[in-house]
């Protein structure tokens, strides 16, 4: 059986770039089962969209085989990118999931996921104060605190909404490297419960 993850939170926060590192881990894991493929559906309007989009990546539009034979087959993982339009539609989002079971799934959305077929919900917060503060600084590279703490007034603590004023500011060498999605997302697994983690 495969595992469904819900992950909620608002546009910018991180929930991207936390399942593509998710995604990267798994993928430089040595630990079966390996993954055969990762099928990515942004924005999905209706659950046939998706049926549609799984069968084209998948490569199995003129196969004799049944995607349910297919996920038997091979390790597969769906990621469902900004599910909000999907997740109005509660009930077909669980036959959705109930199909999906043999496969891996992560829905991203800024919305909780109605679904008692989730396996685990994980909501991704904005970084608070301190964190967005120290997170600027180790990104513009500046001690200014007067730069500083306009950056936070305008921008807040939403990891993307920073970057994006950083980089507009022109302070200090802005440049955006690894370590910058290394120390987010070392914050946002330190927000994660024993159980999420």
């Amino acid at each position: 059986k495969g595992e469904s993850l819900g992950l909620i939170g608002t546009s910018g926060v991180g929930k991207t770039t936390f399942v593509q590192e998710l995604l990267r881990q798994r993928i430089q894991s040595f630990e079966p089962p390996k993954i055969d493929q990762i099928v990515w559906i942004d924005n999905p309007l209706n659950v046939g969209q998706i049926y549609n989009q799984l069968h084209n990546s998948l490569q199995i539009m003129n196969s004799a085989i049944e995607l349910r034979e297919w996920f038997s087959l091979y390790k597969v993982i769906v990621v469902i990118d900004d599910a909000e339009h999907l997740l109005s539609q509660p009930e077909y989002l669980d036959t959705l999931l109930q199909y999906l079971a043999p496969v891996t799934v992560f829905i991203m959305s800024n919305i909780h996921t109605p679904s008692h077929q989730i396996d685990s919900q994980i909501v991704l917060k904005e970084l608070d104060s301190v964190t967005s503060i120290d997170f600027i600084s180790n990104v513009a590279e500046t001690t200014n605190q007067a730069e500083i703490q306009a950056i936070y007034q305008l921008a807040g603590g939403n990891p993307l909404a920073l970057l994006m004023t950083i980089n507009n500011a022109a302070i200090g060498d802005t440049h955006v490297d690894s370590s910058v999605l290394e120390y987010l997302l070392k914050h946002a697994y330190s927000q994660l419960n024993q159980h999420e983690k």
